[in-house]
């Protein structure tokens, strides 16, 4: 039970504060912006972008980012999807 709290918790912050969870990911964990940036494939001044919300990746940008460089499983990646399609149809709503 704690497990899923903690899981819905992260899910959360990464539909809600991407940069926070990614910045609170690499700390740590130790890595440095550059190491980070291998891990993910990405340039460590990008990654400096996202971490500061200066830099909004795209949305496939993310799911590497989730996969390759916090190792999220299958499950996590689908209850992610699921919370931003709720996320963005409660928007659309409220806009009709």
């Amino acid at each position: 039970m704690i497990e899923r709290e903690r899981n819905m918790d992260k899910i959360d912050m990464a539909v809600n504060d991407f940069a926070g969870l990614v910045r609170e990911y690499r700390v740590a964990n130790g890595l440095s912006l550059l190491e980070w940036s291998e891990v993910i494939g990405y340039s460590s001044s990008y990654c400096w972008r996202i971490e500061q919300s200066k830099r909004q990746p795209d949305f496939d940008t993310k799911i590497i980012i989730l996969t390759r460089g916090m190792c999220w499983s299958t499950d996590e990646i689908y209850a992610y999807l699921d919370r931003i399609i709720s996320t963005k149809a409660l928007e659309k709503e409220k806009s009709n």
